[in-house]
């Protein structure tokens, strides 16, 4: 299995470009690309779409539609050319079928769809459900592209493979090692299953430890279930959601998810909107955002606040207020030229 992992590396770092248009439809990618999926994967074959389904060890929940559509423009230019795109696709065959299942490339495999493919280039290999999961998981990490739930569950679920444990007990290990060490005792450091884990955390992207994997990603588990899902879909990072999971009033933290997302607020604004919350409900009532007052009057009562308060004092602070008017007053130019 490691060899496979070494060779699902060297195949990302090898992938041919996308700008690459091959000349002619007998060149299908690079020479080293090609060599790597074929040692470590099997031969490259020509797969229907319609007869691959998703794999069961997806972490990705969900695919920017956006990233999709720039695969698929690139794509089209292949199709044009009478070609594939040669990408990092493997299936495996499903057992007393015609069929095939996703170890890795689901994503580029849609974009192939969206580009009007109907067959996409694969390696095809007969692989177990365990070393699957693993491929699943280990090709999605090393792209560094899933949103922070989706990654928080799939080292999870990467460890629990790898040491052979759920990943409840992966927790339960991780809560033991950092238990001992405030005791200073090292039972759990000590073992062959914590230097499995620690091993796998060097593995991974991104200098994640299995100390800075506990305190930050795996309270992601554990926040409501509207920022879970908004997580998700990709709509925020995980910052912003951690820091709006500090309201403990369902309305609130709510109100505050939508207006977060849709208004693109910063990780300042979300904190000064919680901390205006937290006040008595007479300074909350001057302070917090009254989005459900008529337009006209919070502008009256913005310019009260903005008089009142010591924020244009701030050069910093004055510069990103003037900004924000400059960008309304060019919107209100806009509209009234349209008209």
């Amino acid at each position: 299995m490691r060899s496979r992992l070494d060779a699902l590396q060297s195949l990302i770092v090898d992938e041919p470009s996308n700008d690459a248009i091959p000349n002619t439809p007998t060149q299908i990618g690079s020479e080293a690309f090609t060599q790597t999926g074929r040692e470590a994967f099997g031969l490259v074959q020509v797969i229907e779409i319609s007869k691959i389904h998703r794999s069961p060890f997806q972490p990705r929940t969900f695919f920017n539609p956006d990233k999709i559509e720039k695969m698929a423009a690139k794509f089209r230019r292949y199709r044009e050319r009478g070609t594939h795109p040669k990408t990092a696709i493997l299936v495996r065959p499903l057992p007393n079928t015609d069929e095939y299942e996703f170890v890795f490339g689901e994503s580029r495999t849609i974009a192939h769809t969206q580009a009007g493919f109907e067959t996409v280039l694969a390696f095809v290999d007969a692989i177990p459900d365990d070393e699957a999961r693993e491929l699943a998981i280990a090709e999605n990490l090393l792209r560094e592209d899933l949103n922070a739930i989706e990654k928080t569950e799939a080292i999870l679920e990467l460890a629990a493979a790898r040491l052979g444990v759920s990943p409840n007990e992966v927790r339960q290990l991780l809560d033991r090692a950092a238990n001992q060490r405030k005791q200073d005792t090292n039972n759990v450091i000590r073992s062959e299953q914590w230097q499995k884990l620690v091993a796998l955390f060097e593995e991974l992207p991104g200098r994640i430890t299995p100390d800075s994997f506990r305190a930050n990603y795996l309270p992601l588990l554990n926040l409501p279930s509207d920022i879970l899902d908004a997580l998700h879909q990709g709509k925020l990072p995980y910052t912003k959601a951690r820091a709006i999971a500090g309201l403990k009033d369902d309305q609130e933290r709510s109100q505050l998810l939508t207006q977060a997302i849709e208004q693109d607020w910063s990780i300042r604004m979300i904190r000064d909107q919680i901390r205006d919350s937290k006040k008595s409900p007479s300074q909350s009532s001057e302070t917090s955002v009254q989005i459900d007052l008529p337009l006209p009057e919070r502008l009256g009562n913005l310019k009260q606040r903005l008089t009142r308060s010591k924020i244009l004092q701030n050069a910093k602070h004055e510069k990103k207020v003037a900004s924000w008017l400059s960008a309304i007053e060019a919107y209100i130019a806009k509209v009234e030229n349209d008209e």
